[in-house]
């Protein structure tokens, strides 16, 4: 590959509950459960490889994570990619109309952490299975 070159692959993946969840943020979220799909909810990844290096940047349309991306999403997306946990960024878009996922005492809340680990895993692979060569230009312009 040519040297300063990148590879960039894109995946997306629709990532909204399929039951009714606790919604993130206003307090009390045990009370503020999901009724109706209004929008879908979608995990987007880009993943970059310079040929030597690969790294997977990885944005969900939820509020946030807690523990939930250190100790579970990073680690399994690293052992299905090979890719270092290091090497992989989980970003949210921070919306209270998704799911609280800090709620693992709720039933719902675990089975759609499972959904969302197995979701996130397929998306890095799908990114990483089409890495077009693709040139990034970076400049400055004055008036």
């Amino acid at each position: 590959m040519e040297k300063n070159a990148v590879r960039i692959g894109f995946s997306r993946a629709d990532i909204t509950p399929l039951e009714s969840v606790p919604l993130a943020g206003y307090g009390n979220t045990e009370r503020r459960m999901s009724g109706a799909i209004l929008s879908r909810l979608y995990a987007t990844c880009l993943a970059f490889s310079d040929g030597e290096n690969k790294a997977l940047l990885i944005s969900l349309d939820n509020a946030g994570f807690s523990d939930f991306s250190d100790e579970v999403l990073r680690p399994a997306i690293s052992e299905a990619t090979g890719i270092p946990v290091n090497a992989i960024h989980l970003s949210c878009s921070h919306t209270h109309s998704a799911t609280d996922v800090g709620k693992t005492d709720i039933p719902s809340v675990r089975r759609l952490c499972k959904q969302l680990e197995a979701k996130l895993v397929l998306t890095a692979v799908d990114a990483l299975q089409d890495l077009p060569f693709t040139r990034i230009f970076a400049g400055t312009y004055e008036t």
